[in-house]
């Protein structure tokens, strides 16, 4: 029986294996990429479908060589005499018959799951895992700036608080004399009061002489570059001429 003459509920389950393994494959296609893990997972996905696919097609090609086989083996014998040649007929035996190729179903899934496996742990992290740490770091030193800058103003408002009630409460004590107060001002006004660093007055800017324009140098032949010294002379050199490269190989004077 041939592949076209299977029943019907035997072509049906053989085209929808087919579509799963044809589905497969391509599910795996998409998900390959360069890296290791993603060809390893890829392959998880591939490996059974492209698997039944060969063993499908193993499997139609014996079976037609075993029919043809067949078929000569049949018709040989019907050439043959059964009294006279009853040797050979007894010697060719049965015809040969169609052996499906062995699908070892139980490797092939193990060696895809093995496959999934190390292609899953091998895949690159995914990019919002990555950005999310850079902006958390980035949040941190903003919290830091605005407490140093409450605790800086704080002490700045204690200290000039202080200052102004000792300031106001030296005039109110009648204890004090005139001398006291004429030391206390002359203790205060002998503290050196801190002038501001200024910022260092920036370099002359020196301007650089402009390069003089090297003079056009003229060879009327190269007899003349050869007595100057010139030759050979370059594409781009002083002296140069399509005139004087004959071969137009960018070489002038060889």
């Amino acid at each position: 029986m041939s592949y076209a003459t299977q029943p019907q509920s035997q072509q049906t389950s053989s085209k929808t294996k087919t579509i799963l393994a044809w589905i497969t494959m391509a599910f795996g296609a998409l998900m390959f990429s360069a890296d290791i893990g993603g060809i390893l997972f890829a392959s998880a996905f591939i490996l059974p479908g492209a698997w039944w696919m060969w063993c499908e097609a193993q499997d139609k090609k014996h079976y037609k060589e075993s029919q043809e086989a067949a078929m000569n083996h049949k018709q040989l014998r019907k050439l043959l005499d059964p009294e006279r040649d009853a040797l050979v007929l007894n010697s060719m035996g049965d015809a040969p018959q169609f052996t499906p190729v062995n699908r070892r179903w139980p490797l092939v899934w193990l060696t895809a799951l093995v496959l999934f496996i190390a292609g899953g742990s091998l895949l690159p992290e995914s990019e919002s895992t990555t950005n999310t740490e850079p902006t958390s770091s980035s949040v941190a030193p903003t919290t830091t700036t605005s407490a140093t800058s409450e605790s800086t103003s704080a002490a700045t408002t204690t200290t000039l608080t202080s200052t102004t009630s000792s300031t106001h409460s030296s005039p109110s004590s009648s204890s004090l004399t005139t001398e006291e107060t004429t030391a206390s001002i002359a203790k205060f006004a002998d503290i050196p009061i801190e002038e501001p660093a200024q910022a260092p007055a920036p370099e002359p800017l020196i301007e650089q002489p402009v390069p003089a324009a090297p003079a056009r140098v003229y060879y009327a032949n190269c007899s003349e570059a050869r007595a100057a010294g010139a030759a050979p002379i370059y594409e781009g050199q002083p002296g140069y001429s399509r005139k004087l490269d004959r071969d137009g190989d960018g070489i002038a004077c060889e």
